[in-house]
């Protein structure tokens, strides 16, 4: 569990520019539905952020060791809240010495001041992330704020994964084989258990997207809630015959693998 030191990031007063949240983009950042709400956040697909370096979701544009991702906080937002969120008073993020964290902070503070009460979200604010070790590794990013009103608390957490160039996983040479191997046989193929979902190679992604894959937002998805808690049978119920699971269970790896091609749009390449 993180603690915040005393010496929180305070909000220090700064114009922003206003604009409404586009509802169905808002990310709450997790937690309690309710004091979820004091800061929400636009600009990510999901708690869970994922691109490849030069990407077309890299807001820099080119391959030089790290992914941009473009972040805004939104306040007020009452579409998705059981309750009128109270006034944010103070923002605190971690880690404190990412480039990010005090304009993030400042961001909050000028809409808290500007328009109260009405749905809004500031200017996008660019979070940088390296690749990993020697450019062959994923980076990850993890923020963390804190976000404070009258009688509320709101915890979000904030991850950005950046891809090497070449790490970026593609549907037909790493999607597919996974779902080919574990899903198709003897149940998602022609003349199987559920020969109407088909997951062959051929059909595989027309039946996925946007259905069961939700692209850029691998948290969303259908697939991955079935992958983790459904299917194949055989991998939940033990007490199935091999015949539930003939191609075996998704590995952690391949689950990823899934995830970040969700993450990266999910396209048919």
């Amino acid at each position: 569990m993180w603690r915040f030191p005393a010496a929180a990031l305070l909000l220090l007063v700064a114009p922003a520019a206003a604009q409404f949240c586009p509802v169905d983009r808002c990310v709450r950042g997790g937690g309690p539905r309710r004091p979820d709400c004091l800061v929400q956040w636009s600009g990510i697909p999901n708690e869970i952020s994922v691109c490849a370096d030069g990407a077309t979701c890299d807001q820099d544009g080119v391959v030089n060791g790290s992914c941009r991702f473009a972040l805004a906080p939104c306040l007020d937002v009452f579409s998705t809240c059981p309750t009128p969120p109270p006034p944010v008073q103070q923002l605190v993020v971690q880690p404190r010495d990412h480039p990010a964290a005090g304009a993030i902070a400042s961001a909050v503070t000028a809409l808290a001041a500007d328009r109260p009460g009405v749905s809004r979200c500031g200017s996008q604010i660019p979070v940088d992330v390296p690749v990993g070790a020697d450019g062959a590794a994923p980076g990850t990013l993890v923020l963390r704020t804190l976000a404070t009103g009258v009688g509320q608390r709101d915890r979000d957490r904030l991850e950005f994964r950046c891809l090497p160039a070449g790490m970026r996983p593609s549907f037909a040479a790493d999607v597919a084989p996974i779902l080919t191997a574990r899903c198709t046989p003897g149940c998602h193929e022609p003349g199987g258990m559920i020969s109407g979902i088909a997951l062959t190679a051929e059909a595989g992604f027309g039946r996925l997207v946007p259905s069961y894959a939700r692209p850029g937002r691998p948290r969303a998805s259908l697939l991955m809630s079935i992958l983790r808690y459904r299917m194949p049978p055989g991998c939940f119920r033990r007490q199935l015959p091999p015949r539930y699971s003939p191609g075996g269970c998704p590995t952690r790896d391949e689950m990823k693998t899934i995830a970040e091609w969700i993450g990266l749009g999910a396209p048919n390449d």
